[in-house]
């Protein structure tokens, strides 16, 4: 599963989203017998993208995960991370969502200090050997980062409602 989020204006230009789609491109035209499942932040299709996508859907082992249309309509992030075997993402929430869902990992063009311990997919010689070795992401290392999802959900209800305490009484 490849997850993109170029929804962010001045950190994703024209031709980071080409190079992310030829990469994907290249990758499912190498591998016909492998199924490619390609999602978008909150499945929306954008401008910025939309011609890639397009041409993408060319491919017969490519399927779009779009929150409005297509196969995987309504499916949420975790439903489509349910069907993947693994998920190659931009720095996003999606990776937080593919390692709780203990799938192996791998962060393309990585930026971000918090998924060092992530395989960093810049090219096909990267992205093949993740695809051979998944093993090797360090999802463990992430999740104790971030902590247990139980007890960081505790954890918000409690400052939310520490918070709402201290709001003044609404007007009637």
């Amino acid at each position: 599963m490849f997850c993109h989020s170029f929804r962010w204006a001045g950190r994703y230009g024209e031709e980071d989203v080409a190079r992310f789609y030829n990469l994907v491109q290249r990758f499912a035209v190498a591998h016909p017998n492998d199924l490619v499942l390609i999602r978008s932040h909150r499945g929306k299709s954008r401008a910025l993208y939309k011609a890639h996508d397009k041409a993408l859907a060319t491919l017969p082992n490519v399927v779009f995960s779009h929150a409005y249309k297509g196969p995987l309509r309504g499916m949420s992030i975790t439903d489509v991370l349910g069907l993947a075997d693994m998920c190659v993402s931009t720095a996003s929430t999606a990776v937080l969502d593919s390692v709780y869902m203990n799938r192996p990992t791998a962060i393309y063009e990585n930026d971000q200090p918090v998924f060092r311990n992530l395989p960093n997919i810049e090219d096909m010689d990267s992205l093949e050997d993740f695809f051979a070795n998944p093993e090797r992401a360090d999802i463990a290392g992430v999740r104790a980062h971030y902590g247990p999802v139980a007890e960081n959900i505790e954890a918000s209800c409690d400052a939310i409602e520490e918070m709402m305490q201290t709001l003044p009484p609404p007007q009637r």
